[in-house]
């Protein structure tokens, strides 16, 4: 009856059966875990990305304006969808996704880094890595819970933190165009979790806390007309469109828009 009523309600995107069907709002509520407000209320103008602060210089941000879409699965710069398991964990996976692009990206290196590593460390729910580096998966494997963080081993990567991206769509698009994957937060409604595929527009109520994702690209729906953001969830191939789902875009959907972040490499 509720996948029935979501897919009425909005005409554009499939919903159906998922692995979270079944379980309780308690369950779901464990594959989320940044606060509900996704609003970057801590962030002054002054501290979002500039020309000057960039994660990748050998692309030209003035193609932006040429580019009405972006995908960078296309041009295999985009690591396999995983999966985190009931641990609320998603902004590891975010972290750790936006890093494995960037380093395809800009120095052609395609790694396994760990998740495990950025959630036994980080002292916040965005992931920082600047501090503790970044690890390869077989190093420190994923266990799906906080263990001591290993500051002992020597990190496979150095990274320079993050910056936020000024929180509107165009800016958003543009970082995205010329520079890479970012990652971000929104809350999550119900209707989310049964998402299958099409251009997802609910957010039809907050009691789901925040997730964080990869946002890998951005596109039009021909069909609906439109704008989507393509993002790369961390439940599983099995989950949405093979781990993936179209978010509506430009009109900052859940708090999509609002607290968007890019890895300094």
């Amino acid at each position: 009856m509720e996948i029935t009523e979501h897919n009425a309600k909005y005409p554009h995107t499939t919903f159906g059966v998922t692995t979270f069907t079944d379980r309780t709002d308690e369950e779901m509520k464990q594959n989320s875990a940044l606060p509900k407000s996704t609003k970057a209320t801590a962030w002054t103008k002054d501290n979002f990305c500039e020309p000057g602060v960039v994660v990748i210089d050998d692309y030209d941000d003035n193609d932006y304006t040429e580019r009405n879409a972006v995908d960078w699965r296309s041009k295999n710069k985009v690591s396999p969808v995983r999966h985190q398991g009931s641990c609320g964990s998603c902004w590891s996976f975010a972290a750790i996704a936006v890093i494995e692009s960037a380093l395809m990206i800009r120095q052609n290196i395609s790694e396994d880094l760990s998740e495990q590593a950025v959630l036994d460390c980080a002292r916040d729910s965005y992931g920082h890595t600047g501090q503790y580096g970044v690890y390869r998966e077989r190093d420190v494997p994923y266990v799906g819970y906080q263990q001591n963080c290993r500051q002992s081993t020597r990190p496979a990567y150095r990274t320079g933190g993050h910056v936020p991206i000024e929180p509107n769509a165009d800016a958003i698009r543009r970082h995205i165009a010329s520079q890479g994957p970012v990652a971000a937060g929104f809350t999550v409604s119900r209707e989310f979790f049964n998402y299958r595929d099409g251009v997802y527009s609910g957010c039809s109520d907050a009691s789901y806390g925040g997730h964080a994702i990869a946002i890998v690209g951005y596109g039009k729906d021909s069909l609906s007309g439109k704008d989507y953001w393509i993002i790369k969830n961390s439940w599983g191939t099995n989950w949405g469109n093979g781990g993936y789902v179209k978010f509506e875009a430009g009109r900052d959907l859940c708090g999509i828009e609002s607290r968007v972040i890019a890895p300094v490499m």
